[in-house]
């Protein structure tokens, strides 16, 4: 179990949060100016680090740790920033702000004063003992756990009042409602513009993919990235800046990457396996998250519906609606 902590006092932290959209809904008490939960917990961080404690911003996976630790430089030029993962050229010497896989935490203890948990219902860290409790161990002040899907035994672990569903996001628009297609992929292509983030369910199917779209798109610049690709953080940078036109990839990259004014496709959606409610609610998420271009295209293709798919589509609909009824989105589509 986590630490049952209140960081601050008058502050409900939130231990629950929907597709990054934490801004607009905590503005009246926290400053945020950007978008997403990292904007959110800087602000956290910013009183931590003002009081003279030290900040641990954990993550189960790599590429997100890399994102966040460089935004993370960028909110708080004034304090050194350590990002650690394996692999990473970066040693920690006592840097106030620490941005971690998960695992890297095991090398602390009583470190803390505040603890961000990002994502902690993503593998490795979903359901790993020995990670949980080297969060716990690594935080000697308040842990805040933040996610877009809260599994049951996350909730289960928290009082009704501890958790707080934030449904909008900063530019106050309605989340992108996923769109469910039977159609072919060749006639869906029709419908996207570079970015193109295109989501397959194995590592096996990458390469296919990218071969694919190279036919079908021959003046896109198209690479494909898995778990096993050495080079994912050039190749998420290089679709950010336009370097390339579109990513093959697996549900490696459902989480923590934005892309402005990217289109998102899953390609055979209906695999259940892997595309679970929870899998697809992230994967929509990529899409719309800029102020520059808050809408987004999402497609989940597939031969037949599931369960897992309509579920997706009601939970970004109900969030919306909640948005709408809270007086947080301008209009609802």
């Amino acid at each position: 179990e986590f630490k049952k902590t209140r960081p601050f006092e008058g502050i409900r932290i939130s231990l629950s949060i929907h597709l990054e959209a934490k801004t607009a809904y905590l503005s009246k008490v926290l400053a945020a100016g950007g978008a997403g939960k990292t904007e959110v917990a800087a602000t956290l961080m910013a009183q931590t680090l003002a009081s003279g404690g030290r900040v641990l911003y954990a993550v189960p996976r790599r590429d997100v740790a890399i994102e966040v630790g460089e935004r993370l430089r960028q909110y708080f030029p004034s304090f050194a920033t350590v990002i650690l993962y394996g692999g990473s050229k970066e040693k920690y010497s006592s840097e106030r702000i620490v941005a971690a896989t998960t695992h890297q935490v095991l090398k602390f203890y009583q470190a803390f004063d505040l603890t961000i948990l990002d994502e902690g219902d993503a593998f490795p860290f979903k359901d790993n003992s020995l990670l949980i409790n080297a969060v716990n161990k690594a935080t000697r002040g308040s842990l805040v756990y933040m996610t877009a899907t809260p599994t049951k035994s996350i909730k289960a672990q928290f009082k009704k009042e501890d958790i707080v569903f934030l449904p909008a996001r900063h530019h106050k628009k309605p989340l992108p409602i996923p769109q469910i297609c039977k159609a072919s992929l060749e006639s869906v292509l029709k419908k996207v513009s570079p970015p193109l983030l295109l989501f397959v369910p194995f590592k096996r199917d990458v390469d296919k993919m990218v071969v694919f779209l190279q036919k079908e798109l021959p003046q896109w610049k198209i690479k494909g990235i898995s778990s096993e690709t050495k080079e994912r953080s050039q190749l998420v940078r290089y679709i950010k800046c336009g370097t390339i036109d579109a990513l093959v990839s697996t549900s490696v990259l459902e989480r923590g990457i934005t892309v402005d004014d990217v289109s998102v496709l899953v390609y055979n959606a209906d695999y259940e396996k892997i595309y679970t409610k929870e899998v697809l609610v992230q994967i929509a998420g990529r899409a719309g998250r800029t102020t520059e271009h808050p809408d987004g295209l999402v497609i989940f293709i597939a031969k037949k519906v599931t369960k897992a798919m309509k579920d997706a589509q009601k939970e970004i609909i109900s969030l919306n609606e909640m948005a709408k009824n809270r007086g947080e989105i301008d209009i609802l589509c």
